[in-house]
């Protein structure tokens, strides 16, 4: 079956992305701030970072328009979240003394593909429909080689992208790194393969999904908007207090 897209919603996943990039950019450098302070900063980021990464999936999963309205299992949409937030405790954690470099950046770039990976997969399967999605394997694989790719670039270059770079700089990078990751995401998507003649195995809600996915992609996008802000306020407090000591 052909697969066409809601254009709003994709563009809407691709700003997620973008945010989502540009808020990692400033909370991986609150973490370099102190010992004490990069402890809240990491509670603050795991959270906020790992639900931007799911929400980049779901999003783009609700893009797709299918001939029938699918309904969703609900533990395994849930479990789709897990891996994005470990995977986002342990690229902040690694990334907590500075730049990422040798068995750090293996495993943060690691760390990240898996749990993109595995977002995507449990997010895919939890589409209760039937006959079951199918997969072309070759493609899904990838997406995750491209997931890989994209992370090992954010990941290697995250110092010089953190480090004394201008919001305009950091902002640049996020257009740049957000494009690719949603790029390799509707790439898993594309993966998907679904049989002309199926339908929903279970009464779907009414719940209209683009709504669902306008509220979901929106409402990360602010919390993003809001965290970002408050890292860049605390920065420039601080510079201004070291100025004046």
């Amino acid at each position: 079956m052909t697969i066409s897209y809601d254009l709003w919603l994709v563009m809407s996943s691709c700003v997620l992305a973008i945010a989502g990039c540009f808020a990692a950019s400033l909370l991986a450098g609150r973490l370099h701030s102190g010992r004490g302070t990069a402890w809240g900063w990491l509670t603050v980021g795991v959270p906020s970072l790992g639900l931007a990464l799911w929400a980049v999936h779901f999003t783009s999963l609700l893009a797709v328009r299918l001939p029938m309205k699918p309904a969703f299992d609900l533990p395994l949409t849930l479990l789709s979240i897990e891996p994005a937030i470990v995977a986002a405790a342990v690229v902040l954690w690694l990334g907590r003394e500075g730049d990422l470099r040798g068995m750090r950046l293996l495993g943060g770039v690691v760390a990240l593909t898996a749990g993109v990976t595995a977002t995507r997969y449990f997010g895919l399967a939890a589409v209760r429909i039937v006959p079951a999605i199918q997969y072309d394997w070759l493609t899904f694989l990838l997406s995750s080689a491209a997931s890989a790719a994209v992370a090992y670039v954010a990941l290697r270059y995250a110092g010089r992208w953190i480090k004394g770079a201008t919001p305009s700089t950091r902002l640049a990078f996020a257009v740049l790194i957000g494009t690719a990751m949603c790029a390799a995401q509707y790439l898993s998507v594309a993966a998907a393969r679904v049989e002309p003649n199926s339908f929903a195995s279970a009464i779907a809600t009414s719940i209209d999904y683009a709504w669902l996915g306008y509220t979901v992609a929106w409402s990360t996008v602010t919390m993003l908007v809001a965290v970002s802000a408050i890292a860049l306020f605390y920065a420039r407090g601080k510079v201004m207090h070291e100025l004046a000591s």
